[in-house]
């Protein structure tokens, strides 16, 4: 691992002074002690897997602030440039595995998992089985149905729970009143209702994590219970019986091969332009700050446009009329429950500097990139190193506590 990483760090960093060198020194040193080294490289296997059957590789997440993933090329995105945090990633007190989540063209995720499985064994891969479970409404509709109640009268009271995440049948007789008032005064539904309580969270069905994979050193079924999938050929991959919690659990390395169609498409589209205008399109060289491709995305012609596609991201990118990557960057990391609220404030601040505000003076080092907002968990890192004197392992627990 230290002789492909040096080496690719001499092709991103020709020039690299002795800051670039310590870090990567440091990375390594870190990867060593967590006893990961493996596991990277596992990941960059699987990375030049990909470049050699030209399949479309995406990485998300934290392990962009990885300086060896950025010089193995699994990576794109120059961690030193970007400010990113290599300990939000991995620190020497983390004992779990850090996620290096692949995004794969979906019509070729196959394709992979099944070069998983041949270069480390059929009984060495599988994928992660994951469980539908009842919430509120479904628990209503099928007690409804094993109670012999006519369909209609199951849906209408189903009808009356509230639709927002996390609902229970609880806290829908506390905020609709219409099905307090059916619970007190129909026998009917009160016992319709107190049946699905038992039920509700229990297991309906399983099926197969959309990118879930497990890899082990030694035969799976040594840790895990596994059974075939209920469609496809004798050969094909198994699933465990463990959910993806239990699966890390236990200790073994989970990946996560998630099939995208947006990256199916981008494929399709570079073979056309390349079939029809002989163009060859690289899209890690292209240039940031094309004029017209941000006039279309402050239009909100966001169709097809990964994470920038619904009404709500829509109207954000109108009111923001984005000029650079780092500020699509920053809206999609806003656009999210709890740092949603300071979408506007950003936007405004984008357009008039007289508006940009810290906490505090001494964080404008941190926040002028995002124009005084707090916006990246890395961020709260540099933030709690700074104000705090943490290290920034140490920090990272604040991080993960807030994250959650």
């Amino acid at each position: 691992l230290t002789d492909l990483s040096r080496e690719g760090l001499n092709r991103k960093y020709p020039f690299a002074d002795d800051a670039v060198k310590a870090r990567l020194q440091y990375e390594l040193d870190v990867v060593e002690k967590t006893g990961f080294t493996n596991y990277f490289l596992v990941v960059h296997d699987i990375a030049e897997f990909c470049k050699r059957a030209k399949i479309m590789l995406g990485v998300r997440g934290s392990a962009a602030a990885s300086i060896i993933l950025y010089a193995l090329d699994v990576t794109f995105i120059d961690p030193l440039a970007t400010r990113l945090v290599f300990e939000r990633f991995l620190h020497v007190d983390r004992k779990e595995p850090p996620d290096v989540d692949m995004d794969i063209p979906d019509d070729r995720r196959d394709e992979v998992i099944r070069y998983v499985a041949e270069k480390y064994g059929y009984d060495r891969v599988a994928q992660i089985i994951t469980f539908g479970t009842m919430g509120a409404k479904a628990a209503l509709r099928d007690t409804g149905r094993a109670l012999g109640m006519p369909y209609g009268d199951a849906d209408r009271v189903a009808r009356l729970v509230p639709n927002t995440p996390h609902m229970t049948l609880v806290k829908a007789l506390e905020e609709s009143p219409d099905l307090a008032s059916l619970y007190e005064t129909e026998p009917e539904v009160s016992r319709l209702i107190d049946t699905a309580r038992r039920l509700e969270g229990v297991a309906r069905h399983a099926s197969t994590h959309a990118a879930g994979v497990v890899i082990s050193r030694e035969p799976l079924a040594e840790h895990v219970p596994l059974q075939r999938p209920t469609r496809g050929d004798e050969s094909s991959i198994p699933t465990t019986q463990y959910a993806m919690a239990q699966v890390a659990e236990i200790g073994l390395l989970k990946m996560d091969f998630l099939g995208l169609a947006n990256l199916t498409i981008l494929g399709r589209a570079i073979e056309i332009i390349e079939r029809t205008k002989g163009v060859h399109i690289d899209l890690h060289a292209l240039p940031d700050g094309d004029a017209k491709t941000f006039e279309m995305l402050s239009r909100g012609d966001t169709f097809g446009v990964f994470q920038l596609e619904s009404p709500g991201m829509r109207r954000s990118i109108q009111e923001l009329r984005p000029d650079s990557t780092a500020e699509l960057m920053a809206l999609v990391a806003l656009y999210r429950p709890g740092p949603m609220q300071h979408i506007g404030a950003y936007c405004r601040a984008k357009h008039d500097r007289s508006l940009v505000q810290y906490p505090h003076a001494d964080l404008a080092e941190i926040l002028d990139e995002t124009y005084g907002v707090i916006v990246y968990q890395d961020q709260v890192l540099l933030t709690l190193q700074k104000f705090a004197g943490y290290a920034l392992k140490d920090a990272d627990g604040i991080r993960k506590a807030m994250s959650k």
